[in-house]
């Protein structure tokens, strides 16, 4: 809960200083098209954390725990995230008091490409849901080009 309002105090104070810029790749360019050759790493494991645009919390950037590290996710966008191979328990950090969590068991050694979706599910008088969802290569570029989903290395956040 920490990291939550940590997060939503540094994204309020981003949008109100007027630095609200997110160093996503232009379509089409070089660093565009790296992050979607989906190559693996020898020494590392390549992660791609996404939210699709039916994906509620809409504008805030959440993040997902794996193993000691918190990774940032950006609504409407995927994320390259660079990280130590192991096997890992993810946990989504949920929005609102009693977020119900659905976490999610991954094994990515060193040398992997893992794709999970994050889904958050906004609901009135109940407690909000987020969820991970573990996916294909294939689906992830279909939620690109079906959601214009923007495109970011998460070495740049």
């Amino acid at each position: 809960m920490k990291k939550l309002i940590l997060t939503t105090a540094i994204a309020s104070i981003m949008l109100a200083s007027g630095c609200t810029s997110i160093p996503a790749e232009q379509k089409d360019s070089a660093g565009y098209n790296e992050i979607l050759q989906f190559t693996p790493l020898e020494d590392k494991a390549v992660l791609y954390v996404y939210r699709r645009i039916d994906s509620d919390h809409r504008g805030q950037i959440t993040t997902i725990d794996i193993g000691k590290e918190e990774l940032p996710t950006v609504s409407d966008c995927v994320i390259r995230h660079i990280v130590d191979g192991g096997e890992f328990n993810i946990e989504p950090n949920g929005n609102g008091l009693f977020a119900i969590e659905k976490e999610l068991d991954l094994s990515s050694p060193n040398g992997s490409v893992s794709v999970i979706e994050l889904k958050h599910s906004f609901r009135i008088g109940i407690p909000n849901v987020s969820e991970l969802f573990l996916r294909s290569k294939d689906e992830l570029r279909r939620a690109i080009e079906e959601d214009n989903l923007c495109v970011i290395d998460g070495v740049n956040l």
